[in-house]
């Protein structure tokens, strides 16, 4: 038996008088079979002709899926967008309310401010206690809409972000187009095959992921245990064929990455055999002696030996998720811009008393002053 070597698949070159790579050889006739497996696609049929099942090609698009994929801010999660503006629309009415109240009932000078503190005051559960006044029916009755209203928010909006952090979050990202959507980069295993797709696809989701995640990625194409290493630091997806790509993920990733890890299809499964040369004689030989292989258990031994299932996750329900700095910063944030604007404040109120002062002291006559 003389085997003779091909530099790749040149799957461009079906339907030509070509003689390159695997292809090229079988349709030329230049081979009786290829040692190399081969999917049985419709443009290939006239090539070659399929034996049996011997494998699949089970190509995925992994990745360890984010805490907080496709969410906004966890503390703007309790809630969609609509309700938020529904919350500020009802918070303006009650404001406007509370000034009418004010301004009939009190004859406040300074209504709209001590209405607003009210209002913001009940929402956050801290009202707003003025000395030496008594509420009156309206006011009370305003009172107590508003502090049941905030009172249901408040109650579920805590409870939502309190297990919202300490539960395992479901994972969400369970297609291509909510894959793209994140803005995770994509590489793909550095396979001729591969880049053989994203030429000749005519998915306009494939060609989506591939002009907007893979194009942008200066490393584009990767060999498995590079394209493992990135997947493993998160923030990155990796197309490949998961039968030895799942080896390195069992030498490399720890419990809670394993757990992390999700899988897209970019292509269905792909059933490989042992292609002969169209009109071959030996297609019945191969066809009979691969099917004895395949029922005497050594196809399955080899699967198993040589390549690696995939990796289970194996959770602790006793275990509770971390909550660390990243997951609640919104609040510190939230918390400094507050003091910086109250001492912004405190230091406009300061100058606007100091001029306030001047201002009295040059509008006293001097006589006057002489005289006290």
């Amino acid at each position: 038996m003389r085997l003779v070597l091909a530099a790749s698949w040149r799957l461009d070159v079906i339907g030509t008088n070509s003689s390159h790579g695997v292809i090229g050889q079988l349709q030329s006739k230049q081979v009786d079979f290829s040692l190399t497996p081969l999917s049985v696609q419709p443009e290939r049929m006239s090539i070659y002709d399929p034996t049996i099942e011997i494998a699949r090609g089970k190509f995925y698009t992994m990745f360890r899926h984010p805490r907080y994929a496709l969410e906004r801010n966890i503390f703007l999660a309790p809630f969609e967008s609509m309700i938020w503006i529904a919350i500020v629309i009802v918070l303006c009415c009650i404001t406007a309310l509370f000034t009418v109240v004010f301004v009939v009932e009190r004859r406040t000078t300074n209504a709209l401010s001590v209405a607003l503190l009210h209002s913001l005051g009940i929402l956050a559960q801290q009202p707003v206690v003025v000395p030496g006044r008594m509420a009156l029916a309206g006011e009370k009755v305003l009172l107590l809409a508003m502090f049941g209203c905030c009172m249901l928010l408040f109650q579920y909006y805590s409870s939502f972000i309190i297990g919202y952090q300490l539960i395992v979050q479901p994972k969400t990202i369970n297609t291509l187009e909510q894959l793209i959507a994140t803005g995770m980069p994509v590489s793909i295993e550095n396979l001729y095959y591969n880049r053989d797709f994203f030429m000749r696809t005519k998915d306009p989701i494939a060609i989506d992921l591939y002009r907007r995640r893979v194009l942008p990625n200066e490393n584009a194409y990767l060999n498995v245990s590079t394209g493992i290493a990135l997947v493993r630091k998160g923030g990155h997806a990796f197309h490949c064929d998961t039968a030895y790509a799942y080896t390195h993920v069992l030498e490399t990733f720890t419990e809670r990455q394993v757990c992390d890890l999700q899988y897209v299809t970019l292509y269905p499964h792909r059933v490989l055999h042992i292609p002969v040369a169209k009109g071959s004689p030996l297609k019945e030989l191969f066809k009979g002696q691969l099917q004895i292989i395949r029922e005497s258990g050594i196809l399955a031994y080899q699967q198993a030996r040589y390549f690696a299932a995939r990796p289970r996750c194996i959770k602790d329900s006793h275990r509770t998720e971390p909550v660390q700095l990243f997951d609640v910063v919104s609040a510190f944030v939230l918390l400094a811009g507050g003091m910086v604007c109250s001492c912004f404040l405190l230091l406009v109120e300061l100058v606007l008393r100091w001029v306030q002062i001047r201002l009295r002291k040059h509008r006293v006559p001097p006589a006057f002053l002489s005289m006290t």
